[in-house]
Order: structure tokens, then sequence, then C-alpha cells
């Protein structure tokens, strides 16, 4: 009899702490948040956190509140929308997990652009499509890049000159295929690629361009 009673008083004050906590927890959480015995560091509730690419380490556990589905902290601690969160990046930026395939600066554009495996997966800021890096780290759009593979004269496009050399911009018939290539280069508008050169130039210079030794000297009677 003495040892039901035990376990009867037991089970109540053990429902009784319980109700207690949970009172005590729900009056501290907000109505964007739900109370935990444990609450979770990995990753951190902050609209402010930024990943390092370090894995993250859970602190002790303790009670309190986490935010609900959709919500991360403010500066204030708040749960908020996930919209309202502020990027880590710039303007013209983006945050990413893991590195993506691609050019990431003006000056890799109309060169070989290897993509990297995974095993050098990190978090961070790269520019949103369309844009990269200047001189200064300054997110630009491409077709503002001073140069496309070394050429000033170049901007950033499909690398298919056809109707544009020194050979056929004057042909108004000439039949092109479509089709681009990866990170190619155009020449800009007023220039024509010439091919033995492999850059772009001004139409009135393709004559002089065109010869690699003296023209043969013509003599009249």
């Amino acid at each position: 009899m003495y040892e039901e009673v035990k376990f009867v008083c037991f089970v109540l004050i053990f429902f009784w702490a319980t109700a207690t906590f949970v009172n005590a927890v729900e009056e501290k959480c907000d109505q964007n948040s739900s109370p935990t015995p444990c609450v979770r560091f990995c990753p951190p509730q902050a609209c402010n956190y930024k990943s390092n690419g370090r894995p993250c380490i859970p602190g002790p556990c303790r009670t309190g509140c986490n935010c609900n589905e959709g919500y991360l902290k403010n500066s204030m601690g708040v749960c908020v929308l996930k919209i309202f969160k502020r990027s880590p990046c710039e303007e013209n930026e983006m945050h990413v997990e893991c590195f993506h395939c691609g050019p990431e600066r003006c000056d890799q554009l109309g060169f070989p652009a290897p993509c990297r495996g995974s095993s050098v997966c990190r978090a961070k800021c790269v520019c949103v499509d369309g844009y990269l890096r200047n001189y200064e780290g300054n997110c630009i759009p491409r077709k503002e890049c001073p140069s496309c593979g070394g050429d000033k004269n170049a901007t950033s496009g499909c690398s298919n000159h056809c109707g544009n050399t020194c050979s056929d911009f004057r042909d108004v018939n000439k039949t092109c295929l479509s089709g681009c290539h990866y990170n190619g280069c155009d020449c800009k508008l007023g220039f024509v690629f010439h091919e033995k050169l492999s850059r772009c130039i001004l139409p009135d210079d393709c004559c002089e361009y065109s010869y690699n030794f003296p023209l043969p000297l013509i003599v009249t009677q």
C-alpha cells in the first residue's frame, strides 16, 4: 500500500513539474516560437548568421524557445519571417553554400573556367547571374567588364564571329549558323574580329593587319 501511494505521489510531482516548466517557458516564448527542453544551436537561429564553412558544434542542452519553421531571430531576439532576413552579402551578390562553376571575375572572361569539385565546397558570397567582379571587387554586369579574353575591344558574348570578321563583315548575304561558346567573347559595337590576330580591331585596320610580309613592289614603265 505504501509503495502504491509513493508511486502515485511521484507521478503527480512529475506532471506538476512538467506543467510548471511548460507554462514558465510558454510565458517567455513569443508568438512565432515554441518552448523546447533543448534550444537548437546548429545552425544558429539568427538573421545575421553567416556560415564560414566550418562545422557547427552544438553547445550544452538548455531549456528555452526555438523559432517556428520559416522564422529566424532578429537583433532583438524576436523571431521574424525569413523574408525579412538581411543578406550578409553586398549589392548584386548572393550567398551560396557551395562554390559554383564559371568565371567569377572580369579578368576570367574569355578564358577556360574550370569547374571545381565538391571537395572544395565552402560557403561564400558570389555575384548574381549576369554579373562579375571588377578590379575593385564590386559585382558589375558582364557587358560592362573592361575587356574579354584580354581584349579591351571585346565583351562577353557568344564567340560566334560569323558575319563580323575581317573576311566577311562586308558580305550582306552571309549565312551563319547559330550557337554560342561557353564563356565566349564578342567584338564591341564598331569592331570586327581578325581571325589571325584573334582579337577585335576597327574595320579600317583589317587590310593593315592582313599581311605578315611587305607587299611586293610594283614597277611601272
